[in-house]
């Protein structure tokens, strides 16, 4: 049940976030470009998704470990690549790592607002140190 709740989830965020993205372009005359995935990320972003809907959340942190260090990558794909390793931590009960990553996903400028509001609410609280309740705060 919590398999299927969290891959209608992620579903339900990845149609937002494109719904959003589309509206706002449709409204922002000045600025006429919006970060997308490339073909490459997006590829990477479904394989991904598959794994952690099999629950083989080691699998997409060894996958995503190194790809979100890529210089290469817009602040869109990072972060979305970053909330899909943040949800696989999470998924494993590793709270510590799971916050340091959606803390990661929150100091990106520019990235959607609802993988940001969707990177607030996957933090644990009872895992943050005060300077990290701190940024959160900020972050709000």
């Amino acid at each position: 049940m919590y398999s299927e709740y969290f891959r209608n989830s992620l579903v339900l965020v990845l149609v937002l976030v494109t719904v959003l993205a589309k509206i706002v372009l449709a409204f922002d005359k000045v600025n006429s470009s919006i970060e997308t995935y490339s073909p490459g990320v997006l590829a990477i972003v479904i394989e991904n998704e598959k794994l952690l809907e099999q629950n083989l959340d080691q699998k997409v942190i060894e996958n995503l470990k190194l790809i979100t260090e890529k210089k290469s990558l817009n602040n869109f794909e990072k972060s979305s690549l970053y909330f899909l390793l943040g949800t696989a931590y999470f998924k494993s009960n590793d709270f510590l790592n799971s916050n340091e990553i959606f803390l990661n996903i929150l100091s990106y400028d520019g990235i959607p607002l609802l993988l940001h509001l969707e990177s607030l609410k996957r933090l644990t609280v009872k895992s943050l140190s005060k300077d990290q309740k701190d940024y959160v705060e900020t972050r709000t």
